[in-house]
């Protein structure tokens, strides 16, 4: 490249914008800098990522907090997601997970776990219908001054020290001191630079098939009141699972509560490549109606459903780069690799490399200072995220093929959200408290003291699983031995949630003492580890709005 610096328009350009990419760019708008968002398709438009967990709203928060930007707090609270932008979004209130037999009608007494997340007063879940919610950030972009150019795809990235030229396919060229890519499995930068591994290192291997769908039945009304949990909020009220040996089907409600004017329900199949390899002669219609009618339960539970779109067929979903940063680029989460669909946790890894990058590419466009140090850390944040989410993906394809090993697999996973939000509940609480930007800038590459814990039992159950998958010991001794390391791990609150009874399968946090008795247990009865540094805050901020929440008046974070 020979253009001089004069010749450089823009300060970042974006490729991709869905919400990550969207509220990227509005931030660095704001702060001054000129932004080109480039993005394929056109918005509205329909992609995966529909379901939300405390901590993508609580990343969410801190964003908002962190770099005064109150339009990414709006999609933290599904409270003010249907006030403010969309009614076509659902309520997330409950996860639930049915275990099903090729065959035979699902067992809801005895095969099915249902855990409600603690009830916050200034945030909660939401089935995000993802053309309403990419359009909103795509327009707070733009007010921001970003300048977005749609159905443009980018063929070509080059770089040298003193910039990036991108190319497109319809024969434009833009110039920039820096490149930001969103754009998912087909990242330019990754082709340019080979930066995907061949092959992928990831354990997972699946694929899916979806749609959206009319009259889907409400998965409640298909069982007696005698057999239901009783909990509080309904199976309807939040992301269902229907899982069994060799792969799931997610269902998410949009039309979940009175507030919504939709009729759409999402619906996805996961399938274990292995077990399930892709038949070509069928259409993907044809194979995800065969798994439909596979099991009873969900079969009637689809009897009256109509798709909306074309059915979408994938070969395997997974994929992994050797490297996320370079001289003038930055490869985010969603372009650095991909999973599975199960447990949501795209998004999450998107907000949480979010929150810490934008840090760094302002002080880097401030101080005109792309050098590899200020960003270094990123790749080992990525190689983490992706590689712990696959072990913790690949452990419950192989659970999936026993009951009692899916059971104590399902209290590992909570375990890991459970502290996964309390560690992020932390810093939220001594903010509000203190209002500090050191609070939250302690959060940055702060590795939580749970996790190495957490590890050593997913490695242990991925571990015992494979050999009871090929025969080498029993499903029941597998089980066991996983269930015992849970019942030995005193750094997790045992006379609060029964953890290594798998008997008692559905988890209710959100009685208004649970949280407190969780947290109380955790300054006075727990490790000093985790003492120190993960209940070495008081949540008197959330006390304080309950009281008013009650009192009728208005609460806002």
């Amino acid at each position: 490249m020979s253009y001089n610096n004069d010749e450089i328009i823009f300060d970042v350009i974006v490729i991709g914008s869905g919400i990550g990419g969207s509220s990227m760019a509005a931030i660095l708008a704001k702060n001054g800098y000129k932004v080109l968002n480039i993005e394929k398709g056109q918005h509205p438009r329909t992609t995966w990522g529909e379901a939300t967990l405390p901590q993508l709203s609580f990343w969410m928060w801190l964003i908002s907090e962190r770099y005064d930007f109150p339009e990414i707090k709006i999609l933290a609270d599904e409270r003010k997601v249907t006030e403010h932008i969309s009614n076509a979004c659902g309520i997330k209130r409950s996860i639930g997970f049915a275990y099903h037999k090729e065959g035979e009608n699902h067992d809801m007494l005895n095969e099915s776990h249902q855990i409600l997340a603690p009830e916050l007063p200034f945030q909660s879940e939401t089935h995000y219908f993802r053309e309403d919610i990419d359009l909103y950030m795509a327009e707070v972009s733009k007010k921001y001054g970003v300048e977005l150019m749609e159905n443009t795809e980018v063929i070509a990235f080059k770089e040298d020290d003193k910039g990036v030229t991108i190319t497109t396919k319809e024969g434009g060229e833009f110039q920039g001191r820096y490149v930001i890519d969103c754009s998912g499995k087909q990242s330019i930068i990754s082709k340019t630079h080979k930066l995907h591994e061949e092959p992928t290192r990831l354990k997972s291997e699946t694929r899916a098939i979806w749609n959206h769908f009319e009259g889907v039945q409400v998965f409640d009304k298909m069982f007696t009141k005698q057999e239901l949990p009783g909990m509080k909020h309904r199976w309807h009220d939040g992301t269902l699972h229907h899982v069994f040996d060799g792969g799931w089907f997610w269902i998410i409600p949009f039309d979940n509560h009175e507030k919504s004017n939709s009729s759409i329900c999402s619906i996805g199949l996961m399938l274990d490549c292995r077990k399930y390899p892709k038949n070509s002669s069928m259409t993907p219609e044809e194979e995800f109606q065969m798994f439909v009618n596979k099991f009873p339960t969900v079969a009637e539970q689809m009897k009256y459903a109509k798709a909306k779109k074309s059915y979408l067929g994938t070969d395997r979903i997974q994929y992994s780069c050797q490297k996320t940063v370079g001289e003038r680029y930055f490869i985010t989460p969603q372009a650095y690799g991909a999973v599975d669909a199960l447990y949501s946790r795209g998004m999450i890894s998107t907000f949480e490399s979010m929150y810490m990058f934008l840090d760094r590419i302002l002080g880097a466009l401030k101080d005109d200072d792309f050098s590899l140090a200020r960003f270094e850390k990123f790749d080992d944040l990525h190689r983490n995220q992706l590689d712990m989410h696959d072990k913790t993906v690949a452990t419950a394809y192989k659970a999936f093929g026993n009951f009692d090993a899916w059971s104590i697999w399902v209290k590992v996973w909570i375990a890991s959200k459970l502290y996964g939000d309390i560690w992020l509940f932390r810093s939220v609480m001594k903010y509000m408290r203190k209002p500090d930007k050191k609070i939250l800038e302690d959060l940055d590459f702060n590795k939580a003291p749970f996790i190495d814990p957490l590890q050593q039992i997913i490695d242990l159950a991925f571990d015992l699983f494979t050999q009871a998958e090929e025969g080498k010991m029993s499903w029941s001794d597998a089980s066991k031995e996983v269930k015992d390391a849970l019942a030995g791990a005193n750094w997790l609150p045992h006379q609060q949630i029964p953890w290594a009874q798998i008997e008692k399968r559905h988890l209710d946090f959100t009685p208004e003492l649970k949280l407190p008795s969780i947290i109380l247990w955790g300054k006075t009865k727990a490790p000093k580890w985790i003492q120190d540094q993960m209940f070495d805050f008081l949540p008197i901020p959330l006390v304080k709005m309950k009281i008013k929440e009650k009192l009728g008046m208005k609460v806002s974070a």
